[in-house]
């Protein structure tokens, strides 16, 4: 078991050893070729600009289709705010014109009743004036007690 413990960390110690070999060439071959650690640093530089350049492009964008999507539910209220301003103005046309409706048959009604009641009246002053004629032409011994009473 021990063994097994020790050929382990071995293993690990050789693997660290290896990479440590590896970087120390890479380093190696770095420092003694400046061109290599220029043509690097280039490269590292235009790959964090475009990685730049390509997130401030994908937040311009996200940017531009949140205020197309602002944009779009505005006009849909508005669309919808038209609409049902324009239903409300339908119904207060034909309440109006209801109104005007019913005005008229209350006018019509009120003509009526006073048609009538100008009738009745006109019919009561004649009778009365036929009674007083009658009157004035019958003797007043021949008279009978027929009064006409008056209308309230």
């Amino acid at each position: 078991m021990q063994l097994r413990a020790q050929a382990a960390r071995e293993a690990q110690e050789l693997e660290r050893a290896k990479r440590q070999a590896q970087r120390s060439k890479r380093v190696a071959n770095l420092a003694i070729n400046p061109d290599k650690l220029e043509e690097q640093k280039l490269r590292r530089e235009r790959e964090s600009r475009a990685a730049i350049r390509a997130a401030k492009q994908a937040e311009r964008a996200a940017r531009e289709a949140e205020e197309a999507e602002k944009a779009a539910e505005a006009e849909a209220v508005r669309v919808k705010a038209d609409a049902m301003r324009e239903h409300a103005l339908e119904r207060l046309r034909t309440r109006k014109i209801d109104e005007r409706a019913k005005e008229e048959k209350r006018q019509h009604s009120m003509a009526l009743l006073v048609a009538a009641a100008a009738k009745e009246d006109d019919e009561s002053r004649r009778a009365r004036a036929e009674m007083r004629r009658l009157r004035a032409e019958t003797p007043f011994f021949e008279r009978q007690d027929d009064v006409v009473p008056r209308p309230a």
